[in-house]
């Protein structure tokens, strides 16, 4: 009896990856998705988002969303929407305002800065931004803020805790200039000539580099990111020298949110070259003794190119990052939209990146989940929770690459073989295209219509590796295999596209393994 033919899929290493054509990635990687998170041995449905506290109606935007810690471990989150600073109160789950107007209308739709001093004195949050108030909020207190600006000794820009003092860029009449106050002192900037150790400073960082965008610390020293150019200092311990140095020609960023600084460098996005927009990552690479930007978007070699994902279609003007356990995330917006509404997640482990379309001006998270700051509403989500988007299902697809199954000519296919898990209510569509023509759908896999199942329960040890699909101990699940028929007669290419909840299904989904089964050659190609 002959050999029966088949091609098998269980392995996704490499996210999405359409810096080449869909006929030449490798299997496994996703040539187009949206929403589906690469896990390694599967790839799952994203998680759903909530609206945390009291839903905000109408239009709008969040711009500023920060996330405070105290000693004890307490979490605070603050938010920023038009004038008003609100916190959330975990009691009554809603968003009180502090103070009143607390911004005032210059700084209506202005980007604030918060950054948090702890010392003998308490424990403070501060928030500022160049046209609004400079406001010192305590912890024991979030209810009330004080203004502590004073044009006698600290300013109006944007703000960062970092070796003991407080670091400052942005006023409106010095966009280059880097303030430093007191060590010990957030609140004055002011210093002696001569100068004395521990008093405030100012770098000047003039040379034709744009605006001073953000600072990011690594291997103890502050990495200034301009528009155009960037900038290294270097503050010795005892704080009596400091050099202030051009770091890198082109290497800047879009705008004050970025980058996001960790411990393994600092990542940012290079759109220096609109073409070909980059996520980069400022580090020391192995056996080297210097700090690089090397490219993340781009980080797989496959037959000797380096090959990611295309951002040519993304605009980063309002782009923010932040680091959330294994992944670093970037919002961004496509461009046919004013404002957010996507975000990219890169692996640090995987390396692999994947596309989400949720709407975030800004990123923070509380307790480990992640929030967003909305980027068309007033309002902050709670995301990758539950299985609904407010209710919604949640759009998706993920498509294979174009491929010839490793037979250079015409083939057909009898069966195709596919393993996951499913939600009880949940639903995955399964089609194809052969020879790029239209998608077909070869059926919808069901918990009723598969061939084997077995239901289980969620339990706290699979939490960590199932809550980003929005699972939650004690949801039900699915493990299933089946196959489909797949009368679609001969062909040289096929691509496989999944869909979860095409008729707005709700509830996890992930695909494990997929395999062309009974492959039966039909004729060669020949050579041209």
């Amino acid at each position: 009896m002959p050999k029966i033919l088949s091609i098998k899929v269980k392995d996704f290493t490499y996210g999405q990856i359409d810096t080449l054509e869909d006929t030449s990635i490798p299997r496994g990687c996703a040539s187009r998705s949206l929403n589906f998170i690469t896990k390694g041995d599967r790839i799952i449905l994203r998680g759903g988002y909530r609206i945390l506290g009291n839903n905000i109606e109408g239009t709008g935007k969040i711009t500023g969303l920060y996330t405070a810690r105290k000693p004890d471990g307490t979490e605070i989150s603050f938010r920023k929407r038009g004038q008003k600073l609100e916190y959330y109160d975990e009691d009554n789950d809603e968003w009180t305002e502090i103070n009143e107007d607390a911004f005032g209308e210059a700084a209506e739709n202005e980007d604030v800065t918060f950054t948090e001093y702890h010392s003998t004195a308490g424990d403070f949050v501060y928030v500022n931004s160049p046209n609004g108030a400079f406001l010192k909020i305590d912890l024991d207190d979030p209810t009330t803020a004080t203004d502590v600006y004073d044009a006698d000794k600290n300013y109006k820009g944007y703000i960062k805790m970092g070796q003991s003092r407080m670091w400052l860029w942005g006023p409106t009449t010095d966009p280059t200039g880097i303030y430093l106050s007191k060590i010990g002192d957030p609140e004055d900037f002011t210093f002696s000539s001569p100068r004395v150790a521990g008093e405030g400073n100012i770098f000047r960082q003039d040379d034709g580099g744009g605006n001073m965008e953000n600072i990011g610390s690594y291997e103890n020293k502050e990495y200034c990111l301009h528009q155009k150019k960037s900038w290294v200092i270097n503050i010795t311990a005892d704080d009596t020298d400091a050099t202030n140095e051009i770091y890198r020609e082109k290497v800047g960023i879009p705008n004050l949110k970025a980058m996001v600084p960790t411990a393994d460098g600092i990542y940012y996005i290079d759109d220096s070259d609109k073409i070909e927009p980059q996520i980069r990552l400022m580090t020391i690479p192995y056996g080297m003794d210097k700090v690089i930007p090397v490219s993340i978007s781009k980080a797989f070699k496959y037959k000797n190119t380096f090959v990611g994902i295309d951002l040519s279609g993304y605009e980063f003007d309002q782009s923010m990052g932040w680091e959330w356990g294994d992944y670093i995330i970037f919002s961004c917006r496509t461009s046919d939209s004013g404002q957010n509404n996507r975000l990219l997640l890169y692996n640090k482990k995987q390396k692999t990146i994947d596309v989400m379309d949720y709407f975030a001006n800004f990123i923070s998270n509380k307790e480990g989940d992640l929030l967003a700051g909305d980027s068309i509403s007033g309002n902050v989500m709670v995301l990758f929770n539950g299985y609904a988007d407010e209710s919604a299902s949640i759009n998706n697809y993920w498509e294979t690459k174009n491929d010839d199954l490793d037979f250079d000519g015409q083939k057909k296919v009898k069966k195709l073989r596919i393993k996951g898990r499913l939600g009880i209510d949940q639903a995955v569509e399964v089609l194809a295209s052969l020879d790029k023509g239209e998608y077909v759908s070869l059926g919808i896999i069901t918990v009723d219509s598969a061939e084997y199942t077995s239901t289980n329960v969620i339990g706290g040890s699979q939490i960590g590796e199932m809550e980003i699909g929005g699972g939650s101990e004690g949801d039900e699940y699915v493990d299933f295999e089946t196959e489909l028929d797949f009368a679609m007669g001969k062909f040289n290419r096929v691509k496989l596209k999944f869909v979860a909840g095409p008729n707005s299904e709700l509830g996890y989904c992930e695909i494990s393994e997929f395999t062309f089964w009974d492959l039966r050659l039909k004729s060669r190609r020949i050579p041209t």
